[in-house]
């Protein structure tokens, strides 16, 4: 198994830099079942960031994506679980980062997470520390 860091990743879905995408296509490509490739949290988080941030790509695109992912058996996502849970939240508007973040604490066992953030604090999983 191989870990597939953010760039590759963006590479591959956005397909701007004509080297780079071409060769984080056949690595991807090239992943199997048994060889496949490993997409950590963080991973995940970061390509949400900087394609809603750099690349303007709507939530809802987002998420799909990570959907694709989580569903190829050429790719392993760690905490799949929470991974899976994020992507429910984000249907009710959330952010991915934000509710992948609420769903890992409460796959630790945390009973909320406490945020600055009013808008995240408006979903479940969060508290607003005030």
């Amino acid at each position: 198994m191989k870990g597939l860091d953010t760039n590759v990743l963006v590479r591959y879905v956005m397909d701007d830099d004509e080297a780079q995408a071409d060769l984080a296509t056949r690595t991807l490509q090239g992943l199997t079942p048994t060889e496949p490739g490993f997409i950590s949290i963080a991973a995940l988080a970061e390509l949400n960031w900087v394609l809603r941030r750099s690349y303007q790509v709507s939530r809802a695109e987002v998420a799909a994506l990570i959907r694709e992912l989580s569903a190829a058996d050429e790719v392993v996502l760690q905490d799949s679980e929470a991974v899976r849970e994020a992507l429910t939240s984000v249907a009710g508007g959330l952010d991915f980062s934000d509710a992948l973040i609420a769903a890992a604490g409460k796959g630790a066992g945390c009973t909320t997470t406490i945020t600055f953030d009013r808008q995240a604090a408006r979903h479940d999983g969060f508290e607003l520390l005030a």
